[in-house]
């Protein structure tokens, strides 16, 4: 493989800068992700400079970098999901249309208040309301996903950016729905949603399955990744940085879709490991972040499975008499 075979744009040349800007915070000496592939930031910054230097010419990739494979012993692949800024119509004011709040953090001990406790008016009257939106589901995955844009009736838009949570572990509702039997095989977003639609009297019963409440705070610009990176849509993924270190650059073939959300073939990209989940752990599995609105859910929601993926390490012997002989 060469670099023609590699999505090579703004974006991605703009991913490896940061991450080099990342990396020279930190002595040379600095070593990262212990229990995984334990590197020091003098490797991680030998790759990725290498990785920008391969982009601009046509040498085989395997003759510059290790390939170190992410993937599960037992698949042999990496457990992809995708995440995705969502957008949603809200209002300033209450009505019987948007009727649901987006609260603020109450930054008291009633902040510990469960998912059910909340929806049942726990937090009423204290004015810690944002916004108010229309779709419950929605406003549901925007607690998801940490993150979101409100579109007001004048054409407004801001930025729900993470404020803090309830302190409750997430758990999935997706199993939760399928040990009630409620769903079975396809556990996508799509399926619950579907599902939720046609049975809004269950609706409450299963977002209380997942006790963790998320609170936000407003503005105009995105925030950044726990790393202090931007996110770049179609390169950043969420990681355990226990495993796998900001800084360093990977490589995933992950899927193209058209407008409709359909599987149009697969292409190899360089993506860049800049943030942090709840539910992500372990060395085998990364979260893809896609951008902004419907196109990017329906990216999100391709991706999420099972892919091939590996962490690139220049093969310099610089590099490669220090590296971790840790196994994946």
């Amino acid at each position: 493989m060469n670099s023609s075979c590699v999505v090579n744009n703004k974006a991605t040349r703009e991913g490896l800068s940061n991450q080099i800007k990342f990396l020279k915070k930190y002595p040379r000496y600095r070593r990262f992700a212990d229990k995984g592939v334990n590197l020091s930031s003098g490797q991680l910054l030998n790759t990725a400079n290498g990785v920008l230097r391969w982009l601009d010419n046509q040498q085989s990739l395997l003759d510059q970098f290790e390939l170190v494979s992410l993937s599960h012993y037992t698949s042999n692949k990496t457990k992809f999901t995708g995440y995705y800024t969502p957008e949603i119509e809200a209002r300033k004011h209450y009505s019987y249309e948007y009727r649901f709040p987006v609260y603020r953090d109450p930054m008291d001990n009633q902040r510990t208040f469960s998912r059910a406790d909340i929806n049942k008016g726990a937090l009423e009257g204290r004015g810690l309301e944002i916004a108010w939106v229309k779709d419950a589901i929605d406003l549901f995955y925007i607690h998801m996903q940490g993150s979101g844009v409100l579109v007001f009736e004048d054409g407004a838009r801001k930025v729900l950016r993470y404020s803090g949570s309830n302190g409750k572990h997430f758990k999935s509702i997706a199993k939760y729905m399928q040990s009630r039997g409620y769903l079975n095989g396809d556990l996508s977003r799509r399926a619950i949603t579907a599902w939720l639609h046609q049975h809004p009297e269950s609706i409450s019963e299963v977002f209380a399955a997942n006790p963790r409440y998320v609170y936000f705070s407003i503005g105009n610009e995105m925030a950044s990744t726990a790393s202090g990176m931007k996110l770049i849509p179609g390169h950043t993924v969420a990681v355990d940085t226990s495993f796998i270190p900001f800084g360093a650059v990977l490589l995933a073939e992950i899927p193209r879709i058209d407008n409709q959300g359909n599987i149009l073939n697969y292409e190899w990209r360089l993506l860049f490991p800049q943030d942090r989940g709840n539910a992500i752990k372990g060395n085998s599995r990364l979260d893809f972040y896609t951008g902004t609105g419907e196109w990017a859910r329906n990216w999100a929601n391709q991706v999420t499975g099972l892919r091939r993926a590996y962490l690139l390490l220049d093969k310099s012997q610089s590099a490669l008499q220090t590296a971790s002989a840790k196994p994946y």
